[in-house]
């Protein structure tokens, strides 16, 4: 699959599952995923001021969690699902420091070093190209920032691939779609598949300039959180 054509499909995707991603997450994640994001966040350990970036926000979720630990901050949201921007500015209504923008993540229009932190959640995998989205980041981190990049990945351990691969395989998409989404949901198994490692993103992230300082797995793997600092 090209780029163009990750792309185009992960658009397709997201704009079709919005209203119920949320819930559809939480049924997957066996009701644990956003434990993992504010786990994430509490371990950022940022000052309540400058600017964040939630790269490929989603339905707001983690930006939610980012506004009610650190109100002080100037929170930005980007995605490039109208549909998904739609539930997350419901769901952000209450929080004046928080905006929301539709853009692409290969070419991020801000400025170098614009922001103090950088995040993105169950994201890069549906990009068009990983390693781009991490140079994007890289670039308008400024120096001395915070990226925190979370997201599913394969287990290593060759032990849990039969049950990984029955549960995210098989039961996943029936879990999260019904019979009506599976299709979707089967993509969402698909793209964790053809993701790199945990590892290869941390070393991404190495190359683009930004110290790799915490990896921190859930799910025996299954989610992996790497935070690290320019």
């Amino acid at each position: 699959m090209t780029e163009s054509e990750r792309a185009n499909r992960a658009y397709g995707v997201f704009q079709t599952i919005a209203r119920g991603y949320d819930a559809a997450n939480e049924r997957i994640s066996l009701g644990r995923q956003r434990r993992w994001k504010r786990a994430a966040i509490d371990g950022l350990r940022l000052k309540n001021t400058g600017r964040g970036l939630d790269l490929g926000c989603g339905t707001g979720d983690m930006l939610e969690l980012l506004a009610e630990r650190y109100p002080g901050m100037e929170l930005v949201g980007l995605d490039f699902s109208p549909n998904m921007l739609q539930v997350a500015k419901e769901r952000l209504a209450g929080f004046a420091n928080v905006s929301l923008e539709q853009g692409d993540a290969m070419h991020l229009g801000y400025a170098d070093g614009s922001f103090d932190c950088v995040v993105s959640a169950f994201a890069l995998r549906n990009m068009a190209s990983c390693e781009h989205a991490v140079g994007e980041i890289a670039r308008v981190l400024r120096p001395g920032g915070v990226v925190c990049c979370m997201d599913s990945f394969v287990p290593e351990c060759r032990a849990l691939l039969p049950l990984y691969r029955l549960y995210f395989k098989r039961l996943m998409p029936l879990i999260g779609g019904g019979i009506s989404r599976r299709r979707e949901y089967d993509w969402l198994c698909r793209s964790t598949e053809d993701f790199v490692s945990a590892e290869e993103l941390a070393g991404m992230l190495r190359r683009s300039g930004i110290a790799v300082t915490e990896k921190r797995s859930f799910m025996f793997g299954a989610c992996v959180c790497i935070v690290g600092r320019k």
